[in-house]
């Protein structure tokens, strides 16, 4: 027409999806501009779930959500808008317009930008506000017969709204751009040709078809990559949680082989102090035992400068009933944190009394975050570990976690510190007892009989006979003699300095030195290899030797005695054999001679231990250990 013209609609459905992304230009752009905004722009995980949601309900989107692909069509609408306007008006003005066209134009095109640059700005505004400012200009300038390029505003707006706005907008936009296409199209068009324009019809009608799916193609796709988008970044935040985890795990793991390769308490408790500051913020950590009596906790150790600060020369002392409900919980196996010490809770208030109001300043700095975690082995509190901050609410739940879990492994490791140390004690009474026993039975029995015969002696002399007298000396001699080796032996049987010095072939080579030889006996000492043992087993060999060589001594009357020792890669061997009168193991019952004590300490060792003896034909023992 040349008066009301009309542009075929496939060109108008060129120009409108020129403005808006196609589908594979979208894919790359939101591919590209999630990345970008993942990079630049990544809000917190948990309003990225938010937001994820608010898509999945039809919520449209906004600028403080909004990703690259909607700035990308955002820029495209601000550039096609503008030209759009300028051409409405320059058809409008064509020579074979009408003069009235020429003021809607003039009208209707400022209306377009004016709307269309609110929009694209991000002002939240009602999207129906949109839509009447696009259909009702186009539909004056329609009604008055100038259907031109002033109609492409109409698939610029449809596709907009059903990509940025909720399902309903998108088809309301569809909607009524159609009826004001179907207006022009039948009401204006169709009387000036004398027939209904189908295939113009159709291609507007398409084209509105066409740019509303790209967009409500857009937005689905939007929001699956929005919302794949949030889930890898909850992937990731679960990935660094993960990994958290598994670095706090290796750690206890770590901490569990440092506090069981000791069982000195004070190494254990470095030990412990070392795993606690590799994850925990502290200014000063204690641990506080219990007494036997169940009544007071003592410090056993403690690190830095501030907490229980005291001049006196003993370390401080704390009753449970001054702990009060702090010491309730604690026996209950409940962790104590206190958020504050200067705070108003009844914990805080039960500690101040209990610690001290100098407490909060001691040391260089305030003590304000005090974490108090109960040491439980074997379903009894032995202690408390008490770790201090000088910033209030230092301590949540992870380091309360973590501080739970290496205090469960340091009670037990306390516990059975406590517990070697006592056998220790034990094993050193009971050797104390045995000497005595030793020493009355031997070295006192024979020192009494030396004042016997010297008593005999004596009157001997006094009565002038002088045979009684030589023979009474005589045995003094001989008991004498009797009684060095017997105190040589005692001697031996205490652990020597050279024991752990030297080790064990430099003590059984003393040993036979020291003992055997000067007793008259012909030695011999062989070793094969001088590597060393782990100190429990060179003393429990040493003392299963010192026991076979005793027995040599005292019952065997041997001339000769061997001793051989054989340190290889996987065991170690001890030999003892003699030209003695051997035994018969029948008449000991199996154990005699301190056999059972032999096969105890080798059962220990997890060794073997075998005896080849007869009467008249000597006896051999051999040991064989695991190294």
């Amino acid at each position: 027409m040349s008066g009301a013209g009309v542009q075929p609609a496939s060109e108008a459905a060129s120009a409108a999806t020129a403005a808006l992304p196609t589908p594979a230009e979208a894919g790359s752009a939101s591919g590209t501009g999630l990345q970008l905004a993942g990079a630049r722009h990544a809000p917190n995980w948990r309003v990225a779930i938010w937001a994820a949601n608010w898509h999945r309900l039809g919520g449209e989107t906004r600028p403080s959500d909004e990703s690259e692909t909607i700035r990308w069509v955002r820029r495209a609408l601000a550039v096609a808008v503008p030209i759009l306007a300028v051409n409405s008006i320059f058809t409008a003005f064509a020579d074979n317009m009408p003069a009235s066209h020429h003021v809607a134009a003039l009208v209707a095109a400022p209306i377009f930008v004016a709307v269309w640059m609110v929009e694209l700005s991000g002002v939240r505004w009602p999207r129906a506000l949109l839509i009447a400012a696009i259909v009702v200009p186009n539909l004056w300038l329609t009604l008055i017969g100038h259907t031109e390029t002033n109609l492409l505003f109409l698939p610029l707006m449809v596709g907009w709204v059903a990509y940025v706005g909720t399902p309903a907008e998108g088809l309301a936009a569809l909607v009524v751009a159609f009826a004001t296409i179907t207006i022009g199209q039948l009401g204006i068009v169709a009387p000036n040709i004398g027939g209904i324009p189908w295939e113009s019809w159709t291609e507007w009608a398409f084209s509105l078809v066409l740019t509303w799916f790209l967009g409500f193609s857009l937005r689905k796709q939007q929001r699956l990559v929005t919302e794949l988008d949030h889930r890898g970044q909850e992937l990731e935040h679960r990935g660094h949680e993960l990994e958290r985890r598994g670095q706090e795990l290796e750690m206890l793991l770590t901490v569990s082989g440092s506090v069981a390769s000791t069982l000195d308490m004070r190494q254990l408790l470095e030990a412990v102090f070392d795993a606690l500051g590799r994850v925990l913020d502290y200014s000063d950590i204690a641990v506080l035992t219990l007494n036997e009596s169940q009544d007071t906790l003592t410090i056993a150790a403690k690190r830095g400068p501030n907490l229980y600060t005291t001049r006196e020369p003993q370390p401080p002392r704390y009753s449970m009933a001054e702990l009060g409900s702090v010491w309730d919980r604690l026996s209950q196996d409940e962790p104590v944190v206190i958020a504050d010490l200067r705070g108003g809770t009844p914990e805080a208030a039960v500690l101040r009394a209990s610690l001290g109001e100098q407490i909060l300043t001691a040391g260089n700095t305030f003590v304000r975050s005090l974490m108090l975690v109960p040491l439980v082995a074997r379903g009894r509190i032995i202690g408390v570990l008490a770790v201090s901050n000088g910033l209030p609410t230092a301590f949540g739940d992870r380091e309360t976690s973590l501080a739970l879990g290496i205090a469960r492994q340091a009670a037990v490791a306390m516990e059975n510190a406590r517990l070697h140390e006592r056998a220790q004690q034990a094993a050193v009474i009971e050797e104390r007892q045995r000497l005595s026993r030793e020493l009355h039975d031997s070295v006192t029995q024979a020192l009494y009989g030396i004042s016997l015969y010297a008593e005999a002696a004596g009157r001997a002399l006094t009565d002038g006979d002088i045979q009684p007298v030589a023979n009474n000396l005589q045995e003094i001699r001989d008991t004498t003699q009797e009684a060095l080796a017997e105190m040589r032996l005692l001697l031996f049987e205490l652990r020597p300095p050279l024991l752990q010095e030297r080790g064990l072939a430099a003590a059984l080579r003393a040993r036979l030195q020291g003992v055997e030889t000067r007793a008259g006996l012909v030695t011999q000492f062989d070793c094969l290899s001088d590597e060393r043992l782990s100190p429990d087993k060179e003393q429990e060999l040493y003392r299963i030797a010192q026991e076979a060589l005793n027995n040599v001594l005292k019952h065997a009357h041997a001339g000769r005695v061997d001793v051989r020792l054989a340190i290889a890669d996987g065991d170690a061997t001890l030999e003892i054999l003699d030209d003695g009168v051997g035994f018969e193991r029948s008449l000991t019952g199996g154990y005699g001679l301190g056999l059972r004590g032999m096969h105890e300490r080798v059962e220990r060792l997890g060794g073997t231990l075998r005896i080849d003896t007869a009467p008249g034909a000597g006896t051999h023992l051999r040991v064989d250990v695991p190294r």
